[in-house]
Formats: C-alpha cells, structure tokens, sequence
C-alpha cells in the first residue's frame, strides 16, 4: 500500500508531528514543493481573477494585477531565502500563501467598493432630502410673494390716511381730536399688519418642520406595523386619534357608534380605519406614501381641513 500525505510546513503543527510520529521521516520519501514557476503562477492568478474580474470591475487592468501578485510572491521568496541565510530562520512561502494573497485582495477590494456604493447612497439619500426641502421652502416664498401686495396696498392707504389727518389738523382743535384718533387707529393696524406678517413666516416655518416630520415617520411606517394595529381590540387613545386624523384628512365617512354610558352617538373612527383603510395594509402604506410624495396635502378638501381642526386637533391623546 502506498500513501501520500500531504502537510504544510507552516507553524508548529508540522513539527509537533515529525516529533510525535519519527517515522514521517524515517520511513518517509519526502518531496519538498516550495515554489511555483512563474508560468504557473501567472496562470493559478489569471484564473482566480478572472473568475470575479467583471463583478470587481478589474477587466481592463487583470494583466497587470495577475504581474504584480507574481513579483511580490517572488521577492518574498528572495528574502524568505536571504532571511535564512543571515538569521537562520525559516519563513515559508507556499503556494496557499500566493492564494491567499489573491483572495485576500479580493475581499478587501469587494468591502471598500460595497462602502463605497453605501457612502454614494447615502449622500445621494441626503441630496434628495434637501432638494424636497427647498421645493417646499420656495413654495412657501410664493405663497408669501401673493400676500405682499396686498399688505403693501394696506401701508400705502395708512400713509395717505395720515397726510390728510396731517392737513386736517391745522383747521381746528376739534378735528385735531379726530385726526389723533384715527392716526392712533391707523398705527394700531399697521403694527397688526406687522404682527400678522411675523405670525404668517412663523407659521410657516412651523408648518414646514411639522411637514417634513410627518413626511419621515410616513416613510418608516412598515406593513408589520399597520398589522399590528389591527390586530387591537381596545387600542390606546394615541392611536385612536391618530387613526381618526387619517380618516377625516383621507375622506373616510365614519359610521355612528352607541356610546357605553348613554344614548348617544359618536362616529367611530377606527372602526371605519379597521374596516376602510387597515383591512389591506399594503395598499394603506402605499397611499400613504404616494400622497406625502405628491402634492396630495396642498389639495386637501377645505372642509375635511375644517372637521380635522374641530374633531381632532385639540384632542389630548392626538
């Protein structure tokens, strides 16, 4: 019976054996395979590049990289060589090693362009935020520029409200009482104008905030989510009102619902967002995301605005 054995010279395992079992030696033909040709160096290379070189981009470059993995292997043979005839110690160099080398690289080279793709996504993700924000913000601007005029009409008519109680008042005492009176009047409603102007940029810088927000947490909603919230029997208060708030905004009519403790009747929000709008959930996250992509909140029928604020806004657990 002839056996063959094959074992790396690398560490301490090869020689704990020898020690261990004399005869590997002994009793032993031994071939020593250290090194590989150039020939089949290149070749092993070509063939382990050329498996993943269109993946990582390498193609027009394989010939030159398969050229430099051969040198370093090489020179590290030179020196393994120099190391011992100076040091007497060995360094092994294997064909694994050159292997080694070639995988090596390619793993490292997979991670960094797979970092790289998520940093280009990732700045590309926060580009498209701020251009949806600067949309937002210039039209608000126009909704501002619209306003303007008519609160530059206002000054102008304050202005010559005030030259003709200006010449009024040198005509007698008696109408200088009525022109201080209605001068009075008149600053009273340009600081009104003034504050009202204050109020609408205030109010719109809030808005904004308040819009991008809920354009987020509409964004992070998943399926599992909506599911789960059917799944309730007796929901908490937050999201009874949340559900309500859908409701009204989205145009759902709500049937009538029997309270517990009297005769009265209320409407039922989400018993109608149970059986309208949760009974498929995919097709609620895809409303939902559809309308916070689109111009859907600039067209919101005035008088679902209007029974949203009534019903819902002021609610303690919205």
């Amino acid at each position: 019976i002839h056996c063959v054995i094959a074992m790396s010279p690398l560490g301490e395992v090869f020689r704990t054996r020898l020690r261990m079992f004399p005869s590997l030696v002994s009793c032993c033909t031994i071939d020593w395979f250290t090194e590989w040709p150039e020939e089949a160096l290149i070749g092993v290379g070509k063939g382990s590049i050329e498996e993943d070189q269109d993946d990582l981009g390498i193609t027009k470059i394989s010939d030159k990289l398969v050229e430099m993995f051969k040198r370093i292997h090489k020179s590290v043979e030179k020196y393994s060589v120099k190391f011992v005839n100076e040091l007497r110690r060995y360094n092994y160099v294997t064909p694994t090693s050159y292997l080694e080398q070639l995988n090596l690289f390619k793993s490292i080279l997979k991670e960094k362009r797979l970092e790289l793709k998520l940093s280009i996504e990732r700045l590309q993700n926060g580009l498209n935020k701020l251009k949806e924000a600067n949309e937002a913000v210039a039209l608000m601007q126009e909704e501002l520029k619209i306003l303007q005029p008519k609160l530059e009409e206002s000054e102008k008519e304050i202005s010559k409200t005030m030259e003709v109680l200006t010449v009024e008042k040198s005509q007698a005492e008696e109408t200088q009482k009525t022109v201080a009176a209605d001068e009075a009047i008149a600053m009273e409603q340009a600081r009104e104008a003034g504050i009202m102007k204050k109020e609408a940029q205030d109010a719109v810088a809030d808005a904004q905030k308040t819009l991008e927000k809920a354009i987020e947490e509409v964004k992070s909603l998943k399926k599992d989510h909506l599911v789960e919230i059917r799944s309730f029997a007796k929901p908490p208060v937050p999201v009874i009102w949340t559900l309500a708030g859908v409701v009204v905004l989205l145009g759902e009519k709500p049937n009538l619902k029997k309270m517990d403790d009297s005769d009265k009747k209320t409407e039922d929000y989400f018993g109608c967002a149970k059986e309208k709008l949760l009974s498929d959930p995919n097709a609620l996250l895809n409303r939902l995301l559809e309308n916070a992509a689109s111009d859907w909140k600039d067209n919101i029928p005035q008088v679902n605005i209007q029974k949203f604020e009534k019903n819902i806004k002021d609610e303690p657990g919205f």
